[in-house]
């Protein structure tokens, strides 16, 4: 049974074999942009030829390390000759000269466009994406196609196509995760990133703002793409060079837009995920600024008020050089703690003196009285302390011969006695 199923994919692979060479040549020969092979050779030859005699300039394409390995093929859950023969007759076969011809024509397009100035310019740049994207499928799990790869988010970086460059570079990393482009991958990001957050300060755009026209900014909501690219890289390359300044970035993006619990949240992590960061000290002094924004009233939590203050007096103890160029605004937060504390006890001594439990009044007044003297609420403290002397420290009870109509609960005995013997219920 298994020969006979044998002869039977061989005879129907031979049946449709110069089906699919032939659909495969009308194809080959109706893309203008490829070159026949004699070309391609000859076009190989010349590219590093000519790459000898350029000298660098402002952009510079990416060496391939050369490959002896062959590579392996795609199509892996075919078994041997008959996957094989599919990837020719289908074009999808890996050739690693071909793929090295496409890389050297993409080479000497990416040269030229460097050269060119206008939509010239971009346009070169784009052609030579192509070729490259081409040199990659053509060589798989090589470090060509690494290359390649990276010079795909090279090409559309220069060509001003910022999303359709972080998208190459994403696809990069994504398969390259340890790739020598690491460095320069993150730093064209970074520059998107920043582009596309200065875009939305200047432009104003919304997060429903549709783009159809520029091709340097994505379809919609430009900040939310420009913080997603600022994380990634935190989260792609976390021990990297742009790490901390990227983590700024974000914090710094969110306390322009407003969002000051989310900016401290980038600026917390700054401080402790980086402590060796050059923006320690700007982490320590945004989040005291994005502490002090957060806190919303005497109605809500004040622990934002005891961080900013441990905040003010690490910032003096580990940056004093700093801080002194900083004292007036550290000495004006202090205060507006400080102020700000005295005003959540002053609320909480008006909450229990307007419900008659003096004593619970009284003892946040003297709070106020003796670790805040020096705000403008220690008048009224004093005023209302000396008001509440003498007074019960709880109202007194309503409606007493209601309540003596109801049981009242037993006081609860302990099952062993002092002597250690059972309790006796009397």
């Amino acid at each position: 049974m298994i020969a006979l199923a044998k002869d039977v994919l061989m005879r129907i692979f031979q049946a449709r074999a110069p089906l699919l060479l032939l659909l495969a040549g009308l194809l080959a020969s109706g893309c203008s942009g490829l070159r026949s092979g004699d070309d391609a050779v000859a076009a190989d030859v010349y590219t590093r030829k000519r790459l000898d005699q350029l000298k660098s300039s402002g952009v510079k394409p990416a060496a391939f390390e050369d490959e002896t390995a062959e590579s392996q093929p795609g199509l892996k859950e075919l078994p041997g000759k008959l996957t094989e023969s599919i990837q020719k007759a289908t074009g999808t076969a890996a050739d690693s000269e071909l793929a090295r011809s496409l890389y050297g024509e993409g080479e000497v397009l990416f040269r030229k466009a460097s050269q060119a100035q206008g939509s010239e310019r971009a346009a070169g740049f784009v052609e030579a994406a192509r070729k490259y994207q081409a040199a990659a499928r053509k060589w798989p799990d090589s470090a060509l196609e690494e290359d390649a790869r990276f010079m795909v988010g090279e090409c559309y970086f220069f060509a001003d196509e910022y999303p359709e460059a972080n998208e190459a570079f994403e696809l990069l990393l994504k398969d390259y995760p340890h790739t020598r482009h690491l460095d320069r991958t993150e730093a064209r990001r970074f520059a998107i990133a920043q582009y596309w957050l200065q875009q939305y300060e200047e432009q104003q755009l919304g997060s429903l703002s549709l783009n159809m026209t520029d091709k340097t900014r994505p379809a919609f909501d430009t900040f939310a793409h420009a913080l997603r690219v600022l994380n990634k890289i935190r989260l792609d390359d976390p021990t990297g060079k742009l790490a901390d300044d990227a983590t700024l970035a974000a914090g710094n993006a969110q306390f322009k837009a407003g969002r000051f619990i989310e900016a401290d949240e980038f600026f917390t992590d700054l401080r402790k995920a980086y402590p060796t960061s050059e923006h320690q000290f700007v982490a320590h002094l945004l989040s005291v600024k994005a502490k002090l924004e957060s806190y919303q009233g005497p109605d809500y939590s004040g622990d934002v008020l005891d961080q900013a203050e441990e905040l003010i007096k690490q910032i003096r103890r580990q940056f004093p050089t700093e801080a002194e160029k900083e004292r007036e605004f550290l000495a004006r937060a202090y205060g507006e703690i400080r102020h700000q504390k005295a005003e959540r006890e002053w609320w909480m001594g008006r909450y229990y003196d307007r419900r008659y439990q003096y004593r619970a009044a009284r003892q946040h007044y003297q709070k106020i009285l003796d670790e805040y003297a020096d705000t403008a609420y220690q008048e009224q403290a004093a005023e209302r302390v000396a008001a509440l002397a003498g007074k019960p420290p709880r109202p007194p009870e309503r409606l007493t011969w209601l309540i003596d109509l109801f049981p009242r609960n037993e006081e609860v005995k302990p099952l062993l006695g002092t002597d250690g013997g059972p309790t006796v219920r009397r």
